[in-house]
């Protein structure tokens, strides 16, 4: 994973990590896909590393050998874990604001511009074209 763009920051936050570019899992979560499901609600879902003490910790096997070795839904937010029990977790599917979008932005047309993609790259090539 050393070589992928954003493996330096994966995890470090609460975030919905699997649907970054250039992480891990991210092609197990393509943009488009149907959030709704078992397959895919999980990729919406914020998580972060946790450590051994954490009571809400879940084994990962991404880093394995390291101390890097758990994380955690509930952590971020009391986020259910729809990858281990999408089935028997009555939040599953993950739909934070009840409105059918199963994303962690609201919808309403204030989406996230670029959710789960890059930004352009003219954009930080070109600009700010002045200091803020």
């Amino acid at each position: 994973f050393a070589d992928l763009g954003n493996i330096a920051v994966y995890g470090t936050s609460c975030a919905a990590w699997d649907f970054v570019p250039d992480t891990p899992l991210a092609d197990y979560c393509p943009p488009g896909s149907d959030w709704s499901t078992s397959d895919y609600n999980w990729c919406q879902l914020p998580w972060c590393y946790v450590s051994e003490k954490c009571v809400s910790r879940v084994p990962t096997s991404v880093f394995n050998g390291s101390n890097t070795t758990y994380y955690s839904y509930d952590s971020c937010g009391n986020a259910p874990d729809c990858y281990n029990n999408f089935a028997s977790d009555a939040r599953c599917p993950y739909d934070p604001y009840g409105k059918k979008s199963y994303t962690v932005h609201k919808g309403d047309r204030c989406e996230c511009m670029y959710h789960g993609s890059e930004l352009p790259s003219d954009i930080y090539r070109n600009y700010p074209m002045s200091e803020p």
